[in-house]
């Protein structure tokens, strides 16, 4: 059976940068929340699979400044970034998200995605992904949504007696859920459920 390697980032300030390099085939699950700063993942290696998640619950006036690059150096290899987050108050998020793949890094397969929920008119969103590609037999993708909770879930639920409060809570649990049931379906992981289980008692 394929070993999944877990990495959990923690403790980056706004200012830092920190380089995560993947030298040796294999998949590799990388989950970070609430951070900013930059972080640069270096594949250099044929065969190498990455998945990268990252969480944000805003509240208040946080403000979260985030730049991320997925740096293909080698030929063969894949990187999956997704960003999930629920914004409200007057918080804000900036992402730069950048795929940048080597003229040696042929098929290549790098995602970006970024959705984001917001509760409060007073968010600010701003996501700018960006491709940087030098060779000619890749494909890579990114998308970014920013938007409202669906009207409709809202009121299905609330159709059954749940308030409107409780009901939006409910709605963003299971989005929340949601990702760490995507990290999940590559194995349980015993720091990542101890954030789960903190992050989640916000919206219980």
């Amino acid at each position: 059976m394929e070993h999944t390697i877990f990495t959990l980032i923690t403790n980056i300030t706004k200012t830092s940068k920190k380089n995560l390099s993947f030298s040796k085939s294999g998949k590799y699950i990388v989950f970070f929340y609430n951070l900013s700063g930059e972080l640069t993942f270096r594949i250099k290696s044929r065969g190498v699979e990455l998945y990268i998640f990252g969480l944000y619950t805003g509240a208040k006036k946080n403000t979260f400044r985030l730049k991320t690059i997925q740096h293909h150096l080698a030929p063969e290899s894949k990187s999956d970034l997704y960003i999930g987050g629920v914004f409200g108050d007057s918080s804000t998020f900036f992402h730069e998200g950048l795929i940048k793949v080597d003229r040696d890094a042929q098929k290549t397969h790098a995602y970006q995605i970024n959705q984001n929920i917001i509760l409060s008119k007073e968010v600010f969103i701003s996501s700018k992904p960006d491709l940087e590609i030098l060779a000619n037999d890749v494909f890579c993708t990114h998308a970014s949504t920013t938007g409202k909770l669906n009207k409709e879930e809202l009121f299905s639920i609330q159709s059954r007696g749940v308030d409107r409060n409780n009901s939006e809570r409910l709605m963003i649990n299971g989005f929340i859920k949601n990702i760490f049931r995507n990290i999940e379906t590559n194995g349980r992981f015993d720091e990542l459920e101890k954030n789960k289980k903190t992050i989640l008692k916000q919206y219980a």
